[in-house]
């Protein structure tokens, strides 16, 4: 599976950095591909959080963060129907 959702790096990375970020990309691509196989492409929303992640703008507990508070803020007002 070609995955084609990333932007390439940014020129001028170290090649420690440039080893960091295709890091970063792999996990993401892998897991990616994963969720691919059950569900749809993910939304802008969160393949933008991805690619800051990939760049190195963001850590995994800082997309996991905003993912959450996105999430709260879409469904927080949709009903819960719990079965007591």
């Amino acid at each position: 599976m070609n995955l084609n959702v990333f932007k390439p790096a940014q020129p001028g990375l170290t090649p420690e950095q440039t080893e960091a970020r295709n890091k970063r990309e792999k996990l993401v691509l892998n897991s990616l591909a994963c969720t691919l196989t059950n569900a749809p492409m993910p939304d802008a929303f969160t393949v933008a959080l991805m690619q800051r992640y990939v760049d190195g703008e963001l850590t995994l507990e800082e997309v996991e963060e905003r993912l959450l508070a996105e999430i709260n803020r879409k469904y927080s007002s949709v009903p819960s129907n719990t079965v007591i």
